[in-house]
């Protein structure tokens, strides 16, 4: 039979903003649902002694779940390919077995959902023998995966399946890109905003020794794959073709601004477009260090919100070497962008209070947004652990990778959910105080862009974000019970 590729997602994507820490019974029961065989890790007390955030606060999340990875896949392989959207299943996967013949199975495996991806498996290995089994990703690091599957890729997944398949692996590569769509939720009032998520480059050059990336892709990262013409020609293609409506343009990829060069001209290309075209992207402190913002502020094409790793301040990563954060970040409110920054918490040797010192630090940044995450094991990562105990050796492999749960030994912190995860509710209350709520710093952010672009569009973004920010002033502060210092700091920020 012809080759045809089905591509599935292994990936319990719980947020960590409206389920992980701000609803403690809801997590419990994503826990005892998804995690039926890992009950003794699971204790109720834990959970059930918070009080959950509440319903009416700003809550944001995405619409169904985008594969964007398998649609990089499907858009580089001449192979016929369906991918499965969302979190795969063995609903899912058995409907799709059922409509089409397939000679390939691709799994991409995200450690937290590891024994979903088994339990896929041997669906396809008992109802169809026949066809080769696929897997790569995060998970596939993991020696005991091959026990289920006919090949495992532990790198760059184009050329590795277009060998599998008997294609040309030196074709010339093409973006990946999906429509998606996030909510954001104030009591009944919903707010739905489009997103095209594309992925232009390849791995990541920063070997930061928490994240896999840079080790999965074995030190290697791409350049651009398309030209900066040829984005430009993208993005408004796709416009016309979706009624010219107004939508975020999201890099999925760890440091989308690597050659500022591709940048400066792909926002020169719109300096004379009409409309707005909003950026979300992750990129380093380092690369935004020399970017000359005042060079780009005439175009269409905008930076709305950058992802930035802070991760530490006692650990030294190259990402930020050099640089003056609270600076950089003053220089990006000042030109209107929002800027939402990520932390690691539980490294080894770490106190409860070193921890403590360190988000209290990391909160007097002026970003608009926070993501405290635990620090996971992996195989990747395991130079940085101290040696593991016998108990660790008998952790399900979904949960080294999970939000809350201390995986590996630890000095100060038991294995387990029951020191990290309690701390790590309480230190996201902290952060919700110290910084103030997203959409008060939105409105902030909002203001400064006015004056670079002073559109309708701008002004009522703005206007949005400060009646959201005064409709759920009452409930942030009679559940957070901020200070004086921080009720007025919310107060003078959204001009009541």
């Amino acid at each position: 039979m012809l080759n045809k590729l089905l591509f599935c997602q292994c990936y319990n994507g719980m947020s960590t903003k409206n389920v992980v820490f701000n609803n403690p019974k809801e997590f419990l029961s994503v826990l005892n649902k998804t995690y039926p065989f890992a009950k003794k890790w699971i204790k109720p007390q834990i959970f059930e002694s918070e009080i959950p955030w509440p319903q009416e606060y700003f809550q944001t999340n995405g619409i169904g779940g985008a594969n964007i990875t398998g649609h990089f896949i499907k858009n580089n392989l001449k192979t016929p390919t369906t991918v499965i959207e969302g979190r795969c299943t063995k609903d899912k996967l058995l409907y799709e077995l059922k409509k089409e013949k397939y000679s390939h199975v691709g799994f991409s495996v995200i450690t937290n959902d590891f024994t979903n991806f088994i339990e896929c498996t041997k669906l396809v290995r008992t109802h169809y023998p026949e066809i080769t089994i696929i897997a790569g990703g995060y998970g596939s690091v993991y020696p005991i995966i091959e026990n289920y599957v006919d090949y495992v890729c532990k790198g760059r997944g184009v050329p590795f399946l277009r060998e599998i398949l008997n294609e040309d692996i030196n074709e010339q590569y093409n973006i990946g890109s999906i429509p998606y769509q996030i909510v954001a939720k104030v009591g009944n009032n919903k707010v739905i905003r489009d997103v095209l998520i594309i992925t232009n480059k390849i791995g990541c050059p920063n070997d930061c020794n928490f994240c896999q990336t840079n080790k999965l892709f074995h030190n290697e990262f791409s350049k651009n794959i398309i030209t900066p013409q040829e984005m430009f020609d993208f993005i408004i293609d796709y416009k016309k073709k979706n009624g010219n409506k107004t939508f975020t343009i999201q890099f999925a990829e760890p440091t989308a601004i690597i050659y500022k060069k591709w940048w400066y001209e792909l926002f020169e290309l719109f300096e004379n477009i009409k409309g707005d075209f909003p950026l979300y992207l992750p990129t380093t402190s380092s690369s935004l260090k020399n970017l000359d913002f005042e060079r780009i502020t005439n175009s269409s094409l905008r930076f709305d919100t950058i992802l930035i790793g802070i991760e530490s301040f006692t650990k030294k990563y190259k990402k930020n070497t050099n640089v003056d954060l609270p600076k950089l970040i003053d220089k990006l409110n000042f030109y209107g962008i929002a800027t939402l920054g990520t932390f690691v918490i539980g490294v080894p040797n770490q106190t409860k209070e070193d921890i403590r010192l360190e988000v209290s630090k990391f909160a007097r940044l002026n970003l608009s947004w926070y993501e405290l995450h635990n620090l996971k094991l992996s195989p990747l990562t395991s130079d940085i652990f101290i040696d593991k105990d016998d108990q660790v050796d008998k952790i399900p492999i979904d949960f080294h990778h999970l939000h809350g749960f201390q995986a590996f030994k630890h000095d100060y912190l038991k294995t387990g959910f029951e020191d990290l995860w309690p701390l790590t509710y309480e230190l996201n209350k902290f952060c919700e105080k110290e910084f103030l709520p997203y959409t008060v710093n939105l409105y902030q952010v909002t203001k400064n862009l006015l004056k670079i672009k002073n559109s309708k569009l701008v002004k009522r973004n703005m206007k949005i974000y400060q009646i959201v920010s005064k409709k759920i002033f009452p409930i942030w502060k009679n559940y957070f019970n901020p200070s004086k210092n921080q009720i007025a700091k919310y107060i003078e920020k959204i001009d009541f």
